[in-house]
Protein backbone atom coordinates (compact mmCIF):
# COMPACT_ATOMS: atom_id res chain seq x y z
CA UNK A 1 0.00 0.00 0.00
CA UNK A 2 2.85 2.42 0.75
CA UNK A 3 4.20 2.21 -2.80
CA UNK A 4 0.80 3.17 -4.21
CA UNK A 5 0.59 6.14 -1.85
CA UNK A 6 4.08 7.25 -2.89
CA UNK A 7 3.17 6.92 -6.56
CA UNK A 8 -0.01 8.96 -6.02
CA UNK A 9 1.95 11.65 -4.16
CA UNK A 10 4.49 11.86 -6.99
CA UNK A 11 1.71 12.05 -9.59
CA UNK A 12 0.10 14.91 -7.68
CA UNK A 13 3.36 16.79 -7.11
CA UNK A 14 4.93 16.55 -10.56
CA UNK A 15 4.76 19.23 -13.21
CA UNK A 16 6.31 16.98 -15.86
CA UNK A 17 4.37 15.57 -18.79
CA UNK A 18 5.87 12.10 -18.32
CA UNK A 19 3.76 9.65 -16.34
CA UNK A 20 4.72 8.38 -12.90
CA UNK A 21 4.61 4.59 -13.05
CA UNK A 22 4.61 1.83 -10.46
CA UNK A 23 5.45 -1.82 -11.03
CA UNK A 24 3.19 -4.23 -9.17
CA UNK A 25 4.12 -7.89 -8.84
CA UNK A 26 1.62 -10.38 -7.45
CA UNK A 27 2.53 -13.16 -5.02
CA UNK A 28 5.94 -11.82 -4.01
CA UNK A 29 7.43 -11.08 -0.63
CA UNK A 30 10.64 -9.91 0.91
CA UNK A 31 12.38 -13.28 0.58
CA UNK A 32 14.71 -14.56 -2.11
CA UNK A 33 13.31 -15.19 -5.57
CA UNK A 34 14.21 -17.90 -8.05
CA UNK A 35 16.97 -17.32 -10.58
CA UNK A 36 14.50 -17.55 -13.47
CA UNK A 37 12.28 -14.90 -11.85
CA UNK A 38 15.31 -12.66 -11.30
CA UNK A 39 16.24 -13.01 -14.97
CA UNK A 40 12.67 -12.17 -16.06
CA UNK A 41 12.62 -9.11 -13.79
CA UNK A 42 15.98 -7.88 -15.08
CA UNK A 43 14.84 -8.31 -18.68
CA UNK A 44 11.64 -6.36 -17.96
CA UNK A 45 13.55 -3.53 -16.27
CA UNK A 46 16.14 -3.29 -19.05
CA UNK A 47 13.45 -3.33 -21.76
CA UNK A 48 11.52 -0.57 -19.96
CA UNK A 49 14.65 1.55 -19.52
CA UNK A 50 15.59 1.11 -23.18
CA UNK A 51 12.10 2.12 -24.27
CA UNK A 52 11.92 5.08 -21.88
CA UNK A 53 15.28 6.45 -23.02
CA UNK A 54 14.83 5.80 -26.73
CA UNK A 55 17.61 3.21 -26.89
CA UNK A 56 17.48 1.14 -30.07
CA UNK A 57 19.46 -2.04 -30.73
CA UNK A 58 22.18 -2.01 -33.34
CA UNK A 59 21.31 -3.45 -36.73
CA UNK A 60 23.42 -6.63 -37.00
CA UNK A 61 23.38 -6.34 -40.80
CA UNK A 62 24.74 -2.79 -40.83
CA UNK A 63 28.33 -2.35 -41.94
CA UNK A 64 30.77 -0.31 -39.90
CA UNK A 65 32.36 1.48 -42.83
CA UNK A 66 34.57 -1.33 -44.08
Amino acid sequence: MHARKMCAALQWATAADAPILIRNEANVGHGARSVSRSVELSADVLAFMASATGLRPEDPDATDGE
